[in-house]
């Protein structure tokens, strides 16, 4: 299970950063084409946002493109080596950066943010740490915002864990080719994802927090398992409640594919 310690250890100090996380866009073609083809049209409807705040930025992979959707922006890493670099790439820009606890949103006023954003990051984390998270966002958001949340929803497997844990152990140690044991889910099947959240529990976690959860796309990730959830909430009564939607969508991965294909194929224009 993945904790606070285990993240800033892995991403503070052991991951090797080379590629800045280029290397998580490789199926889409490149951050680029994953924005315009993946996140960009699940957030659009909520931009621009006069201040956004962006939860685990990492080396600014979506803060590149946040930037020119919003008056100020800050960014909440855990691990300050991503903070110094984030410092460096975008000096000269609105956006700020600070070093977190991986639970809270330092320096982020009471109801001063529009938009509340985190991507491939979060999916890392247990319940107990989106829950501390969803407190915080309740607490940021202006009246009129919303946050869009990419969780984990492995413990939608939670009954059949051990089992496939234990067949992940004997599957690393057959000949047989890797790439498929993964993408059917056999091999490291769980990708690090917290185990302990869920589409309805972090749905639970945001009502507790005082939100409204009003959209969750549950989706493939790294393999045919419904591992994770994209997660959209605001405060009740705000432009953005409405009633709960959930969808599951399987295609997720075709999708990427699609338009990995397509980037490779045509040239890109920032």
């Amino acid at each position: 299970m993945p904790s606070i310690s285990w993240n800033q250890e892995v991403w503070g100090q052991q991951y090797a950063w080379d590629k800045g996380g280029e290397e998580w866009s490789k199926r889409w073609g490149g951050s680029l084409s994953q924005w315009r083809s993946c996140i960009w049209p699940r957030i659009a409807a909520f931009l621009p946002a006069a201040s956004i705040v962006e939860i685990a930025p990492g080396y600014g992979r979506w803060t590149h493109y946040l930037l020119p959707h919003c008056e100020t922006y800050t960014g909440i890493d855990l691990s300050e080596r991503c903070v110094d670099i984030c410092r460096e790439r975008f000096a000269g820009t609105a956006a700020r950066f600070a070093v977190g606890d991986g639970r809270s949103l330092p320096e982020v006023p009471d109801g001063s943010t529009d938009f509340v954003f985190s991507f491939d990051s979060l999916v890392h984390c247990e319940a107990d740490v989106i829950a501390d998270y969803l407190r915080e966002i309740g607490r940021v958001l202006t009246a009129g915002g919303a946050a869009f949340i990419h969780h984990s929803n492995l413990g939608r497997y939670r009954a059949s864990a051990r089992v496939r844990d234990a067949g992940g152990s004997l599957a690393a140690r057959l000949p047989a080719r890797k790439d498929i044991l993964r993408v059917s889910g056999v091999l490291d099947w769980d990708h690090r994802r917290g185990r302990s959240v869920t589409a309805g529990r972090f749905a639970q976690m945001a009502r507790d927090a005082g939100l409204s959860c009003i959209s969750q796309e549950i989706i493939t990730w790294n393999n045919s398992l419904l591992t994770d959830c994209f997660s959209a909430v605001t405060r009740p009564g705000s432009r953005w409640d409405r009633v709960p939607v959930v969808s599951v969508n399987r295609l997720f991965l075709p999708a990427a594919r699609s338009a990995g294909a397509a980037a490779r194929a045509f040239p890109q224009v920032p």
